[in-house]
């Protein structure tokens, strides 16, 4: 018995001083007495790791590549809009009608060529200028009618046309009386309702009246 006593006691006395023996380790390790080195290689690595992290890009390069490329979008939106500008139409300062689309602007019979319409033509064989009157047909004022005035003899065989563009001012529902070069004055045409050289009463002609388009105010 007794010898199993001592046995029991040297058993624990091995516990305990293994035990001081790792607290005083653990001390060691807590006050940095004893640290573990890393190997040279891990060192190195992880020193190449660092640099390679530092040799990306530095905050201030970062800002100012963030700049440059704002710039260069700012450039390329400033180019899109110069480019569309370019292309895009100048604005006119009267809306322009073209027969058969015309504007809203229009009496609600225009989905015809009416809007403009030739009410009253003369042209004596002694002048060069014919007298053309027109009516706006329309419910705006019109600013400005191109048109085209076509000549037939008296069998309805054409003989020629005159396309032309005139500045005029006629207010809604109104006619406006202006000149345009009258057929065959040279040859001493007439228009058939106008007087006709005695000698050549055969030389008269008809007319008819086209609109191409028109712009209002």
């Amino acid at each position: 018995m007794e010898n199993r006593r001592i046995e029991r006691n040297n058993k624990g006395f091995i516990v305990i001083l293994v035990i001081i023996f790792v607290l005083f380790i653990a001390l060691m390790f807590y006050k940095g007495l004893i640290r573990i080195e890393s190997s040279p290689i891990d060192k190195n690595e992880k020193q190449e790791v660092v640099e390679e992290h530092q040799a990306v890009i530095t905050e201030a390069e970062w800002i100012a590549l963030k700049q440059e490329i704002s710039d260069m979008h700012n450039e390329l939106e400033q180019l899109k809009n110069k480019n569309f500008k370019n292309n895009s139409p100048s604005k006119q300062t009267a809306t322009e009608s073209v027969v058969p689309k015309t504007t809203a602007s229009t009496v609600s019979a225009i989905n015809q060529t009416d809007a403009i319409t030739l009410e009253k033509y003369s042209h004596d064989w002694v002048k060069s200028d014919a007298t053309v009157v027109l009516k706006n047909n329309t419910n705006s004022t019109v600013s400005q009618v191109t048109g085209r005035m076509i000549y037939y003899d008296m069998n309805g065989d054409m003989l020629d046309y005159k396309d032309f563009q005139k500045d005029i001012i006629i207010e809604p529902g109104m006619v406006r009386t202006l000149s345009l070069p009258g057929y065959g004055h040279k040859d001493q045409y007439a228009y058939y309702k106008s007087d006709i050289i005695p000698t050549h009463p055969d030389r008269k002609y008809k007319v008819s009246f086209q609109l191409k388009s028109f712009k209002t105010k």
